[in-house]
């Protein structure tokens, strides 16, 4: 008898309703000797360990969801208040966690009944060093952290007039935790200057835990990573094709490219064609193990932090002019409904023909003549692929795929890395060719795998969480959408109406509809679950497709390089590993889990540094106004959004000319005694007050709510 599952049958039993002591536990499992009960003592210790169970004042034995307890990593908001999963942990109650600390959390409700959190103990503290600036203050030397989420006090032990600086960013080791959210450390290192202007966004990097700096062991290996390439050249297909790369001016990994011509029916020849990365980098080789725990690139606004060495991203790998390269190909013919109708993956190799951007397409596409005389030999594959990505897109909309707008922003630098303008950055018609296609070979390459039924990499997307979306759909009432979807089934079709209606790239509309739209499509997109990397299909709820993978950038994504192993193992017959489906089986599980952490780490990390430089842009305009629109509506305040994609809080107490209530069921603030409220979508004016960058907060006042 194996005593510890026998044990977990008994506490998993849908039936079980009360705590059980040793003695009860021993006589339902029938044990009669006592290395059996010694046993039983070892079991329900080492469940305890696992937080599996627990156990009352009276050593009774239960569940930790009897005693309303969770497991769970402590998210912190700003160092003030948190979460463990979706309960509200607030500041007094969270024992002086860290952000991602692992807690035990008992479940409560708070005065007006609501689900909270209380942090009983602290499991696991998953902070041991800290980045950030030395300070001094009142002959003191502490530790300005770059990690908002943690709102401490560092004392730094060992601070050396001699070794550091006053204004030095440095990694510092913790010494001790005190309770009074208090720690001591010792500095490890300087990792930059005090006038380094590219520093802040190290820091951010450094706290988010994103590597910058390749293993030894990756870099030695990479020195012979291509020498055999020539032989590898002369077994593949070379596909002789007009080919060529449409990507930003800046991109220097260039790892898709594409090839469109017509038929004599009408169908299209649509070509996909991928930098084969699997080539060089082979499975659990030490650049495979260093992209693996990367998961992803790391786009910054001064910077790019590779998933791979730069020899592989930007030369080996990247699709360049003129060049030849390996290439993984989806090769597709397309009827003109935009129904792909016969499909080839294959390896091959190709030479670009042309580096193309996207402004210099879009130009060619709007009818620029010098452009098109310029670029004559590709006008067709221009006008060719245009034509079908529109057929590719109208397909997908009326399947019911979400149409976003991702609302990005371009930074314009001096030469010193200041941010000297911020400019939203517009989508052409270039953009949606490269984004149709790409959707495209994704949807052709996961239905091909899923129909081999082997392990595979899936890129899924669950139904909107219900309170979420009823969140979303209170806030819309602002905007005057009142309607409901009428089921599940309807929530994909109910919301793609509403962003059909809200296209904030309409020609012709003002620019305060415009940022209208742009929140209405905001909320939205926060009211959809997190799309993820799963060995388990259950499709793309935002896409509305059955069958979804990436493919197309395994330069600076590590899923789209399983992926790329997978065909190579199971469509080709290649093999690289022994007992490939057993392997692959555990090895495309564990990839999903870190890619899905990697991803989520990554967005922080890009989400802050954004912050970090809009804040940093801001502060040159402290004292002047802006006119803007009140994007959201928290009971502290609420934010605007300016036209330069910059949000900013108003604090309500800073609003005097009434006391403002918070109204949560309309999500507004109403005046009291006079005949005023704000509400989301309102225009206002506002003053920048104050900029903060260590918490990368920027402070309004209200000069007045425009009609």
């Amino acid at each position: 008898m194996n005593i510890k599952e026998e044990l977990l049958k008994i506490f998993n039993d849908d039936n079980f309703n009360q705590p059980l002591t040793i003695d009860e536990l021993n006589d339902q499992l029938h044990l009669s000797s006592s290395e059996d009960f010694i046993t039983l003592c070892k079991a329900v210790n080492e469940l305890e360990d696992e937080f599996v169970i627990t156990h009352s004042k009276k050593n009774r034995f239960a569940p930790l969801s009897f005693f309303n307890l969770v497991v769970g990593t402590y998210k912190s908001k700003n160092g003030d208040y948190g979460f463990v999963d979706d309960y509200y942990v607030s500041r007094k109650d969270n024992l002086n966690a860290l952000n991602n600390d692992l807690v035990l959390l008992k479940k409560d409700l708070d005065q007006l009944g609501r689900t909270k959190g209380i942090i009983t103990r602290i499991i696991k503290r998953n902070t041991t060093k800290f980045y950030g600036q030395i300070v001094n203050y009142r002959k003191k030397y502490f530790l300005k952290l770059f990690d908002k989420n943690n709102y401490l006090d560092i004392i730094i032990n060992n601070y050396n007039d001699e070794l550091y600086q006053i204004g030095d960013y440095v990694e510092a080791k913790i010494v001790r935790y005190f309770d009074n959210n208090q720690i001591l450390v010792n500095i490890v290192k300087v990792i930059s200057h005090k006038n380094d202007m590219m520093a802040p966004l190290t820091m951010i990097l450094l706290s988010n835990k994103i590597n910058i700096d390749f293993s030894d062991e990756a870099l030695i290996e990479l020195k012979d990573v291509d020498k055999e390439i020539d032989n590898e050249f002369k077994k593949r297909r070379f596909i002789d094709r007009k080919i060529i790369t449409i990507d930003s001016l800046s991109a220097k990994d260039l790892d898709d490219a594409i090839s469109v011509d017509v038929n004599d029916d009408g169908t299209y020849n649509l070509g996909v064609y991928i930098a084969d990365v699997s080539y060089f980098v082979k499975e659990n080789s030490f650049l495979d193990l260093d992209a693996l725990d990367r998961g992803t690139s790391v786009y910054l606004p001064d910077r790019v932090i590779p998933m791979l060495p730069e020899k592989l991203s930007n030369d080996l790998c990247s699709l360049n002019e003129d060049t030849y390269k390996l290439v993984m190909a989806c090769e597709m013919i397309v009827d003109k409904e935009g129904n792909v109708i016969n499909s080839d993956i294959f390896e091959g190799y190709i030479r670009t023909l042309h580096r193309m951007n996207y402004d210099d397409c879009n130009e060619i596409l709007a009818g620029n003549s010098d452009l098109i005389n310029k670029y004559q030999d590709i006008y067709d594959l221009l006008i060719n692929a245009n034509n079908l990505a529109k057929i590719l897109n109208q397909k997908r909309i009326d399947n019911g795929s979400f149409e976003f707008e991702d609302n990005e922003v371009e930074f314009i630098f001096d030469d010193s890395y200041h941010v000297i303008d911020i400019k939203k950055r517009i989508r052409g018609e270039s953009e949606r060719i490269i984004e149709e296609f790409m959707l495209q070979a994704n949807v052709t390459v996961a239905e091909t795998m899923y129909h081999l039924d082997v392990p595979f990499i899936y890129r899924i997307h669950d139904l909107p969480n219900i309170d979420k979306l009823n969140n979303t759909l209170m806030m819309l009432s602002s905007f005057n959408i009142n309607d409901k979807p009428k089921n599940d089934k309807d929530i994909a079709h109910f919301l793609n109406k509403i962003l059909l209606a809200n296209d904030p790239k309409e020609v012709g509309i003002k620019e305060e509809e415009k940022i209208k739209r742009e929140i209405i499509n905001k909320f939205i997109i926060r009211s959809m679950a997190k799309a993820v990397y799963s060995n388990n299909n259950i499709g793309h709820f935002g896409l509305q497709f059955k069958n979804y993978t990436h493919f197309t950038s395994p330069i600076r994504r590590y899923p789209d390089l399983l992926v790329h192993r997978l065909i190579k193992t199971f469509l080709l017959n290649e093999k690289e590993v022994d007992d490939p489906l057993s392997y692959y089986e555990v090895k495309v599980v564990y990839a999903s889990n870190k890619s899905s952490d990697a991803e989520k780490r990554a967005e922080l990390c890009e989400r802050e540094a954004d912050d970090y430089k809009k804040c940093e842009y801001m502060e040159h305009f402290i004292g002047q106004s802006f006119e803007g629109i009140i994007s959201s509506i928290l009971p502290f305040g609420f934010f605007v959004m300016l036209s330069n994609n910059c949000e900013g809080l108003v604090r309500i107490e800073s609003v005097t000319s009434d006391y403002y209530e918070y109204d949560q069921i309309k999500c507004r603030f109403t005046a009291r005694h006079i005949n005023k409220s704000f509400n989301i979508g309102d225009k206002v004016k506002i003053k920048v007050q104050d900029v903060n960058l260590t918490y990368r907060e920027i402070d309004f006042k209200l000069i007045e709510r425009r009609e």
